[in-house]
Formats: C-alpha cells, sequence, structure tokens
C-alpha cells in the first residue's frame, strides 16, 4: 500500500522505496532505515503513516475474521501476527482466540 501511494507521489528511487517498504514494516524501522539512507521528512512521514495504517487496519480487521481464517489459539495468533508482520497481529490474533491472552502479546 505505502509502495502505492509513494509511485502516485513521484517517489521512485531505491532509497525512499525502501524507506516506506520498511515502514510498512514496522512505523519504528521506517525513520530509522530513511534516516540512514538520507531521504527526506516527507518520505519518513509516509513511512510512518503507511505502518500506522497497517497497524490500525491489522487491530480492527483480525477479531472481524478470525473465525474465517481459523484463528482460534494462541499459536495461530503468533503465526498470524508474524506473517502479517506487526506484533499488532499477534495481539489482535490473541484478542479474537480470548481476551485474556492479550497481555502475552505485548
Amino acid at each position: 500500500m505505502g509502495v502505492i501511494i509513494a509511485l502516485n507521489m513521484g517517489y521512485s528511487d531505491a532509497e525512499s522505496l525502501t524507506t516506506i517498504g520498511a515502514g510498512a514494516c514496522t512505523y519504528i524501522v521506517g525513520p530509522i532505515t530513511g534516516t540512514a539512507l538520507g531521504v527526506s521528512s516527507n518520505v519518513i512521514a509516509i513511512s510512518v503513516a503507511t505502518g500506522v495504517v497497517k497497524t490500525i487496519l491489522t487491530t480492527i480487521l483480525t477479531p472481524l475474521i478470525a473465525k474465517l481464517i481459523k484463528l482460534d489459539n494462541p499459536h495461530s495468533a503468533v503465526v498470524f501476527g508474524g506473517l502479517i508482520g506487526t506484533t499488532s497481529g499477534v495481539v489482535a490474533g490473541l484478542a479474537a482466540t480470548d481476551v485474556k491472552l492479550v497481555p502475552m502479546g505485548h
């Protein structure tokens, strides 16, 4: 998603795309990557926004689709979070399984 936004805004150089991709993985790594590569603050902001949007969508949508994707135990919640690439996926998966498990995901 972030890369599509970046290409539409005219960012096509490797450094910018790497920064935005890193932000899509996690909004914490995007700024670190961007600073190391010397990209503009606009690109860093896009990377953070991409990561935040991913986190919010994951947190909201996971409980809604949990039964559909057979997300019904702590093991599947951890695997789901790993595949999504965010701890928010783990926490949301644990919440969908059993709300008492949420502290294990932090």
